[in-house]
């Protein structure tokens, strides 16, 4: 089973309850920092700046926010189903106090039918110990790859905007290496050694996706390639790096040893090029799987995440040791119309003590007209779940992305979509900052 970016939709069509009668009093409320507005014929896409941002964001040593927008830009791209946001994407900055410049378009050539050095970025970037923003495109690089864009690219950008191309993925026959993977969704994370490593959600030896590792100059080695499905299939979230510097966690969205290829995917460590598999989800009613998010550690030294179906219904969060063993469900997410549910991004530990995240439908009302996600807490000691703040769909919707911790103790992330309109259209997607910062 191949994953595209319509999957994540797919698997979030669900809502539920967040575990409390009534409508609790809303104490938390989320501030656009900046809106992607339709700027007309400024550019050929209409969003000049940017649209779509699924990315979670990245604040650099130079205290500006720096992420990605899987559409708009400078220039066009084939028509892709955006509803009418074109453009190839930005990775794009923004000022603490929210103004924001695209540092660079990814550009397509009518001639060739090329998008040479990317295009439709989801993932988020790094910065690299070097000072360097790293990041991945999931299409483009070589043409026919996998697909008319192709498989996608790594690059590198300064935080001035000098852009170079790393690497142009290339997956299946005709390619130098055929087990090399392709289409890259999740953001690069970087060991104590200086490796970029990061997964591919398709390509390698049964087109199940890959773990990889590359040098800072774009060199590619393949670590793991997916080639059964009980071993799992469709890595599409980051790696984590292990305290030792050498073992990276991460999971598949299917795949396992309980369904096979069908099966609710899995959690794996790989070290040295050797896979193992920690935990196998299933797809049996009440099981937690799909999950879609990176993995983070708790305070405690277990891995924390969430998937973004069963349990009961809408999700769950989970947490399970290094080693395998003591596999938690800390919340379920009970299916109900209209309540907060499919949590498809990760979650963050905070100063507080307590981890954040952000679920993809639902809204703390429950009411229709506000069903587009919310900012929740969960509190590792007891398992005790809050919804604090609503995407209303006018501080931007349906948010992908893992939330972060500024500097100033504020939670910031992006929503994918709306966030309002102007004479020119619709608005496509949002940076927002939680109301209220953090307490130690």
């Amino acid at each position: 089973m191949s994953l595209s970016r319509s999957f994540q939709i797919v698997f979030g069509l669900s809502a539920v309850l967040i575990g409390v009668t009534g409508a609790p009093a809303r104490a938390e409320t989320l501030k656009p920092l900046h809106r992607f507005a339709d700027t007309g014929n400024s550019t050929k896409s209409h969003y000049a700046l940017g649209g779509t941002p699924e990315s979670e964001l990245l604040q650099a040593s130079d205290g500006n926010f720096y992420g990605t927008t899987v559409y708009g830009g400078s220039g066009l791209c084939p028509n892709n189903g955006t509803g009418g946001v074109l453009g190839c994407g930005t990775v794009f900055k923004m000022t603490p106090q929210g103004k924001v410049t695209a540092l660079y378009s990814f550009g397509y050539d009518t001639t060739t039918g090329t998008a040479a050095n990317g295009a439709f970025p989801t993932a988020g970037l790094i910065q690299g110990a070097d000072g360097y923003l790293y990041g991945v495109a999931q299409d483009g690089g070589l043409r026919g790859c996998n697909g008319a864009l192709g498989c996608g690219t790594m690059f590198r950008i300064s935080t001035a905007g000098a852009f170079k191309l790393l690497h142009q993925f290339c997956s299946g026959d005709g390619c130098p290496n055929p087990s090399e993977g392709g289409r890259p969704i999740a953001h690069l994370v970087q060991t104590p050694s200086g490796a970029l490593c990061g997964t591919t959600a398709e390509g390698g030896v049964g087109n199940n996706g890959s773990v990889f590792c590359a040098t800072t100059s774009g060199g590619v080695t393949t670590l793991y390639a997916f080639d059964n499905g009980t071993a799992g299939s469709d890595p599409i979230a980051a790696l984590l790096v292990g305290p030792d510097g050498e073992t990276l966690y991460g999971t598949t969205a299917s795949g396992g040893a309980k369904g096979g290829e069908s099966g609710g995917g899995v959690l794996f460590a790989v070290k040295n090029s050797t896979l193992t598999i920690l935990y196998s989800f299933s797809n049996a009613s009440g099981a937690c799987n799909t999950p879609q998010g990176a993995l983070i550690f708790g305070a405690n030294g277990k891995l924390y995440g969430t998937a973004s179906s069963g349990g009961g219904g809408g999700g769950c969060v989970f947490s399970l040791k290094t080693n395998g063993t003591d596999y938690h469900v800390g919340y379920n997410f009970p299916l109900s119309s209209n309540a907060p549910g499919d949590p498809v991004a990760g979650l963050v530990l905070a100063r507080d003590g307590m981890m954040y995240g952000t679920t993809l439908f639902g809204s703390i009302e429950q009411t229709f007209g506000l069903d587009s996600g919310v900012l929740y807490r969960f509190d590792p000691a007891n398992d005790k779940f809050k919804a604090l703040a609503d995407f209303n769909g006018t501080v931007g919707a349906m948010p992908y992305a893992a939330l972060i911790e500024g500097t100033d103790k504020y939670l910031y992330g992006t929503g994918s979509l709306y966030g309002g309109s102007n004479t020119l259209g619709t608005d496509a997607g949002t940076v927002v900052r939680l109301s209220t910062a953090l307490k130690e």
